[in-house]
């Protein structure tokens, strides 16, 4: 079998594809780029027992077709460094020798006998539902949502983002139980029968990697597997079992405080007063009140302290609440408006972050649990 490709799309390709192989694995052909050539596109494969990623790359010149497979690591440095040159594959299809050309040299690989992937973990079973949704759409959802997600292993609901389908609306949702993000998304499409399910943090970072170039992704959903398809790709993956929690039983429905800060100055303070305090807590306070409210830090360990004023708009009685200044940060990071809102009703309810735009209102709800000032 010989084909001629593009050093660049292969190397894109297989940096992405690169990511779902395992670390460990008693399975060799888990180590591998399982390559499959028909025609004029090649498909590439790379799979665990948890996810298969699939994605397709043009070829040309092709003479024979066929499968095989070479380890990941002896592929993706020298080709790394050969970006932008044409590459000829010639594969032999008896000793599985895998010989790569180039401008000015060449170099050779043995390829496995084994090409074919057991079946993933997991059942198949139950009824089938399926939605489709705007690539570009579903990559900002993935980017704002997937530092919120736990790595609390004892709540694995929690280490996923849910996706809660409705007829003609999708909404997703992460949380570690003290930072939630819940984002509603209006479909303007087809009517989608209601279902919903949880996609693990390194299955959303690895179909997030694919949607750049995409259009639609086609979501299926099966039993606790689900698939993604794009024009260039395919994502398999086992799901994340659970109840996810009542995420809209916690969002308070009104709050008494409201205060308005330019977001780039609220960061800029509270990046700089964090620095003073404690290391294990982060632990902030903001005092709200009317046109200057106040950061500040303390490590009594340490005997530092820091405090900076910040102009607002503020309305409502006076209140300071102690936040985690690291989890303040992730949420603020998702606000895209120049102006960010804070709501509150007293130092022992969760606050209220969101855009200052009425057109996403309600569309992007962000809420933080306070913690105890000393």
């Amino acid at each position: 079998m010989k084909f001629d490709i593009n050093a660049r799309e292969l190397s894109n390709c297989l940096s992405l594809l690169y990511k779902a192989i395992p670390n460990k694995t008693s399975l060799p052909l888990f180590e591998c780029f399982l390559f499959n050539v028909k025609g004029n596109v090649m498909e590439v494969t790379a799979s665990d027992t948890e996810t298969r990623l699939n994605a397709r790359v043009d070829v040309f010149n092709t003479v024979g077709e066929g499968l095989f497979a070479v380890g990941a690591k002896l592929l993706i440095k020298p080709l790394s460094e050969l970006k932008g040159q044409l590459l000829t594959f010639n594969v032999n299809d008896v000793t599985k020798e895998v010989t790569v050309h180039y401008s000015n040299g060449e170099f050779s690989v043995v390829g496995m006998n084994e090409t074919t992937y057991p079946e993933m973990n997991g059942g198949n079973d139950g009824e089938e539902y399926s939605m489709a949704i705007n690539a570009l759409v579903l990559k900002h959802t993935i980017e704002r949502t997937i530092n919120q997600v736990s790595d609390d292993t004892l709540r694995p609901v929690m280490c996923g983002i849910l996706f809660d389908v409705k007829e003609s609306a999708v909404s997703f949702c992460a949380t570690n139980g003290n930072k939630l993000v819940a984002i509603h998304e209006q479909m303007n499409t087809e009517k989608f029968t209601p279902f919903s399910f949880i996609l693990s943090k390194r299955s959303a970072m690895l179909l997030n990697g694919f949607l750049g170039n995409e259009n639609e992704i086609k979501i299926s959903v099966k039993g606790n597997k689900s698939s993604f398809i794009g024009d260039n790709f395919t994502m398999e993956c086992r799901l994340i079992e659970g109840r996810y929690p009542n995420y809209e039983s916690v969002i308070p429905k009104s709050y008494a405080n409201k205060a308005t800060f330019n977001k780039a100055e609220l960061v800029n303070a509270i990046r700089r007063v964090s620095a003073f305090a404690n290391p294990e807590t982060a632990l902030i306070a903001i005092d709200f009140a009317d046109e200057k409210s106040t950061v500040k830090a303390k490590d009594v360990d340490f005997a530092t302290s820091a405090n900076e004023k910040i102009d607002c708009v503020y309305l409502g009685a006076y209140l300071s609440i102690g936040l985690k200044s690291t989890y303040l940060m992730d949420l603020l990071s998702v606000v895209e408006t120049e102006d960010v809102i804070i709501e509150s009703n007293n130092d022992k309810q969760a606050i209220m972050i969101r855009p200052d735009d009425s057109e996403i209102k309600g569309r992007v709800r962000m809420i933080l649990m306070p913690m105890m000032l000393d």
